[in-house]
């Protein structure tokens, strides 16, 4: 391990302890899952301190209230935390509001560029990444996966709401496309790589009565 590293992680506490389990292990199973912990913990702590320098460097004169056009102040610097991939991670980005108070409430710059919304507990990669593994095992099963892989705590009814929540916004994207087929707007075809679309394509069904092959009842 470099100096540099080393120190970094010896000059945090909650770094320290977790390199100082590794030594603990006995068997090499003990010793991966304490790594990948260690490795999560380290790219927490490295992505919390890039956010903090960027939060810190916002302008907080580039920004206007939409209301009234008077130009934002600044009420400093105020902490924002969101659960991730990676764990929890906490930084410091500037938060401005009206002088004149107009109700737009608190406008966060960083947050925008982050796109990340108001009361957002949870990264997009993280419930992406919980409702992947909904698609094939059971959300309790999911939850469990979840948590041996990243270290991170979702319980199976968070991610049972977010895979209802996602299935509605599907729902109405694809209301919307038969909406706009039925007023005569044909729908614009997805684009593919050549490279793939030249690939053949299989087709498995399972538990349905389709016809798939020329010849009825062969093989064929």
């Amino acid at each position: 391990m470099s100096e540099t590293l080393n120190e970094a992680i010896e000059s945090e506490p909650h770094l320290n302890e977790l390199k100082l389990s590794l030594y603990k292990c006995v068997k090499l199973n003990d010793y991966v899952l304490a790594a990948l912990k260690l490795g999560f913990a380290i790219a927490a702590f490295i992505l919390e301190s890039i956010l903090d320098d960027v939060g810190k460097a916002e302008d907080e004169y580039d920004y206007f209230c939409p209301i009234c056009g008077a130009r934002l102040n600044s009420k400093g610097l105020k902490s924002r935390t969101i659960n991730s991939l990676i764990g929890k991670l906490t930084w410091r980005r500037r938060v401005l509001r009206c002088p004149k108070y107009c109700e737009i409430g608190q406008v966060a710059p960083l947050d925008e560029k982050l796109d990340i919304k108001p009361y957002q507990c949870y990264s997009v990669e993280l419930i992406k990444m919980a409702c992947l593994l909904a698609v094939f095992i059971p959300y309790d099963i999911s939850s469990k996966i979840l948590k041996q892989l990243t270290g991170v705590s979702i319980c199976a009814n968070t991610i049972w709401n977010w895979v209802q929540n996602i299935g509605r916004d599907i729902m109405e994207k694809v209301q919307e496309e038969v909406n706009r087929l039925e007023s005569g707007i044909t729908p614009e075809p997805e684009k593919i790589d050549p490279t793939i679309s030249e690939l053949p394509m299989v087709i498995g069904a399972d538990g349905v009565f389709v016809p798939f092959r020329p010849e009825k009842n062969t093989p064929k």
